[in-house]
């Protein structure tokens, strides 16, 4: 048992010596260069099985490569047509503007026959709001009609530029376009971009083309620039601080006529009257107890707002 145990001992230390001579080292790489070479045979033979398929069927590779291909085209064929009717649509917009300016325009006496009257005024004109007048008993008056019942002087579109006070609300729940309005015009340059035409002077023009960004593009509206007053002749919704300045009316009524009547403006949020005054992408932040109005301040009704896109 002893001199097993010593041969095994002795075969175990012959191998280790053998593994540090030169002659085990090169034994050992020609070992490994062996492996090597049976390892990179075998990737070599998928390679060539590989190609082997390909050739054998070479309408496969190029029926993926035409898919691939043809649902590229499809999808710029898509991108394309989606681009030529946004375009169309504009170009319809602006073309029924232009049509409508150019009938305002040529009447001696121009009136927006799609926007006036009830119509223009209440959703329902059957029943109009709480706190609103009957339809038949307001007045649609022009600017010099206003101002000289008034014993103000000549209309203008702007009195020494534009500010933020110029803007006073009138018996309309629409603050929340109002005050994005103000924002407005504390940029005189974004405020002018909004009317396209507006003819010279106002007494005798009649009429005036804006712009708003809606749904995704620009639209333009076409007015009269008659606005709803009361039977004393005072102006019933939005008005200037300075009695004879006229753009803050006429943009709610431009605005009021894109949405589909003054009603439609009650209630609403103040960064989707930013996006379709400027275009821009206002962002919407909760306010935190530090910065929330109190209880006591002025409401917008802005309880059961409506998002005006």
């Amino acid at each position: 048992m002893m001199l097993l145990r010593l041969r095994e001992r002795f075969r175990c230390w012959a191998s280790f010596r053998m593994v540090l001579t030169r002659k085990g080292i090169d034994a050992m790489y020609k070992a490994y260069k062996k492996r090597r070479k049976k390892r990179r045979g075998a990737s070599d033979d998928e390679t060539e099985a590989s190609a082997d398929e390909g050739r054998a069927d070479p309408g496969t590779a190029e029926a993926d490569q035409t898919a691939s291909t043809a649902e590229g085209t499809a999808d710029d064929g898509e991108a394309e047509q989606s681009r030529r009717a946004r375009r169309g649509r504009e170009q319809d917009v602006a073309e029924i503007s232009r049509r409508m300016y150019e009938e305002i325009r040529s009447s001696r006496d121009p009136r927006d026959h799609d926007f006036c009257g009830a119509r223009a005024l209440y959703l329902d004109p059957a029943s109009p709001p709480p706190g609103q007048p009957p339809p038949e008993t307001v007045r649609w008056l022009r600017p010099a009609e206003v101002c000289a019942e008034a014993g103000w002087p000549a209309p203008a579109l702007f009195v020494d530029s534009s500010s933020s006070s110029d803007v006073v609300q009138g018996r309309l729940g629409d603050c929340w376009f109002l005050s994005a309005l103000a924002v407005v015009a504390l940029q005189p340059r974004l405020l002018a971009r909004l009317f396209r035409r507006w003819d010279d002077p106002p007494a005798s023009a009649g009429r005036c083309t804006l712009v708003f960004h809606h749904d995704g593009a620009w639209r333009p509206v076409t007015i009269d620039d008659r606005l709803p007053c009361d039977a004393d002749g005072q102006l019933l919704y939005a008005r200037s601080a300075t009695p004879h300045e006229m753009w803050v009316p006429l943009v709610e009524k431009a605005f009021a006529k894109l949405h589909g009547g003054y009603e439609a403006l009650v209630s609403g949020f103040a960064d989707a009257a930013m996006r379709q005054l400027t275009g821009g992408a206002p962002q919407r932040r909760l306010a935190t107890a530090r910065t929330r109005p109190s209880r006591s301040g002025p409401s917008c009704g802005a309880g059961a707002a409506r998002d005006h896109p």
